[in-house]
């Protein structure tokens, strides 16, 4: 037997949970589960492949509902582009499967982390606290950040505001994705409980794929009315489409589809 040491690395973790998953696997949703775990597989082999600096540095670990991405950069000045591109890699995996009716929530920490693809083995601080604030803070359908990556990025700025547009504004992937990566709040229309999550909708439209556009609107709308349970979860999923829908001049938000169902989305 190989012997066993635990190496803590400082990282990047990202915690990302299914929503719903147990509904699909009791209904027996066969075809839905294939479409998530070929997203996620594609996604992933596409940040490993692509002309990003984090590319071999990633490493994850996809178990049932659940999806673990670990980064650990290779020197402080590029912390930045390396938190950019990992939520860029998560901002993918969620608007491709919102077209397909899934939906995740989760949590990207910093901190001490042991993480053995090999083995399938995850462990550390960072980890834990990623899984918590999924479980505890995370609530709708959207990853947060951690609040102390803006003490951990900006030092003596403190600003929530100045590390949205630093992560927002980083040139260097600025060809593979265009959009912004982390939500900047725009009006109070939706809840302000956390201030730093990935931004993927706006992700979504910048692919001018108008039939993904249409399902994704479209989904959030049939789970309006789907149980009084989750009917919060998608009502701020709600707010925060609409949010971005009515400053975003898309030509994907103009069709006839797309009109009829953010028209029911503001009047649900």
């Amino acid at each position: 037997m190989e012997e066993f040491e635990i190496q803590y690395k400082e990282c990047f973790v990202a915690f990302l949970d299914v929503l719903g998953f147990q509904e699909m696997l009791n209904e027996h949703k066969k075809e839905k589960l294939e479409k998530y775990f070929k997203i996620v597989e594609k996604e992933i082999h596409n940040l490993k492949s692509a002309d990003t600096i984090i590319k071999r540095y990633i490493k994850s670990i996809v178990i049932s509902d659940s999806i673990i991405l670990c980064v650990e950069p290779n020197n402080d000045q590029n912390k930045i582009q390396y938190l950019r591109e990992l939520c860029i890699a998560i901002a993918k995996i969620q608007y491709e499967l919102m077209s397909e009716n899934i939906f995740l929530r989760g949590a990207i920490t910093f901190g001490n982390v042991h993480f053995d693809v090999e083995r399938h083995q995850i462990v550390g601080p960072a980890y834990v606290k990623a899984y918590k604030m999924e479980e505890d803070l995370a609530k709708f359908p959207r990853v947060i950040l951690d609040t102390e990556l803006v003490v951990l990025l900006e030092e003596d700025k403190r600003s929530f505001q100045e590390l949205i547009s630093r992560v927002n504004t980083s040139l260097s992937t600025e060809k593979l994705y265009r959009a912004d990566v982390l939500y900047c709040q725009i009006t109070p229309q939706i809840t302000a409980d956390q201030p730093l999550f990935v931004d993927y909708f706006s992700g979504l439209l910048r692919t001018n794929d108008c039939d993904k556009i249409e399902r994704a609107l479209n989904n959030i709308h049939r789970n309006l009315f789907k149980s009084s349970y989750q009917f919060p979860k998608y009502c701020w999923l709600r707010d925060y489409v609409l949010t971005l829908s009515n400053s975003n001049p898309n030509q994907c938000l103009s069709t006839q589809k797309s009109k009829i169902i953010l028209k029911n989305l503001r009047g649900y």
